[in-house]
């Protein structure tokens, strides 16, 4: 479509673009290209008019697949979807794993979520415009790497908390073990990891990573109230971050089974020091969080002061 594609020119310019020669470049009409404009405009786009200069890209608040892209060293090596609303990231993605067969990774990206989740089910509520979801896909993967998926969940959450600082001047967030990213003592956004085996051939895998964060969510259902808030930021660029984010992404999937980010990981983590209660199962654990083991394992020194390692698990009450 002509808007695209001016769009696309106008993003690779990054400065002032005369319209007659924008008009010559497309092979289309002045006027066709003033339409165009106002269409982008009437999407979210914001375009500087100037009628001696053109036109200039200046930013948008909307999420855009062909700025991320634009904005993505290595936009080929993604199969990249954006959305107003679905269902869940998570979902759509599962959808892709199953009607399509793609060697690169998949991104899901959506503005809003009508039944957003997170473990064990439970819901991750997802309004539109101050949120930002999506799930990443890790296609065609040996049980071997599946079974490291922990680490992925910890190496994922040093790199969204990076780039999220990057971003955010004078932030600062901490992990607390093992998916969820904390400001002070409340949740701002959590991680789902998730792995589907190929039903021919059970040996191999996919792995699917989901990521909810709040960034200027206000209201939040009144169950939540207490446990969760958000980075109150209004002006976040979230095609920038998406772009950021996914240019690392192929890198951490070469390195993280070999868990070089636990140490960034570990010092981030909220819970060290603390007491603590794990249901794991059947079972519920009370004890001293003594650190995080070489495979992203909770570690706790329990009642009798042995150390007890836990892979998997939940922890329901910390004490502050």
């Amino acid at each position: 479509m002509l808007k695209d594609e001016i769009l696309a020119a106008l993003i690779d310019h990054q400065s002032w673009l005369n319209g007659n020669e924008l008009a010559s470049q497309l092979g289309v009409t002045r006027a066709g290209v003033s339409k165009a404009i106002q269409q982008l405009k009437a999407s979210g786009y914001q375009i500087a008019v100037d009628h001696a200069k053109g036109y200039r890209f200046v930013g948008t608040r909307h999420l855009s697949q062909q700025l991320i892209q634009r904005q993505m060293g290595s936009s080929d090596m993604w199969k990249l979807e954006v959305w107003d609303e679905v269902t869940s990231t998570q979902d759509r993605a599962k959808e892709i794993i199953a009607n399509e067969s793609d060697d690169r990774f998949i991104a899901v990206v959506a503005n809003h979520q009508t039944a957003g989740h997170g473990r064990l089910g439970r819901k991750f509520y997802s309004p539109a415009q101050t949120g930002l979801y999506f799930s990443v896909v890790i296609p065609h993967q040996p049980i071997e790497q599946i079974t490291k998926a922990g680490l992925l969940t910890t190496s994922v959450a040093v790199v969204i908390s990076e780039e999220l600082e990057r971003l955010i001047p004078g932030l600062r967030l901490q992990v607390k073990w093992v998916n969820d990213l904390y400001l002070g003592q409340q949740k701002i956004a959590g991680i789902l990891t998730e792995a589907v085996l190929d039903v021919d051939n059970p040996q191999w895998g996919s792995i699917i990573v989901g990521i909810g964060i709040n960034l200027s969510t206000t209201k939040f259902p009144a169950e939540l109230h207490d446990q969760v808030a958000s980075l109150q930021v209004v002006d976040f660029d979230r095609n920038q971050f998406l772009a950021n984010f996914l240019n690392r992404f192929s890198n951490l999937n070469a390195t993280y089974s070999s868990g070089c980010y636990l140490p960034a990981y570990r010092q981030r983590q909220l819970l060290i020091g603390r007491q603590v209660t794990l249901v794991c199962g059947s079972e519920q654990v009370t004890g001293l969080v003594d650190g995080i083991d070489d495979q992203g394992a909770l570690v706790l020194k329990v009642a009798d002061q042995k150390l007890r390692s836990f892979d998997s698990g939940e922890v329901t009450k910390v004490k502050w």
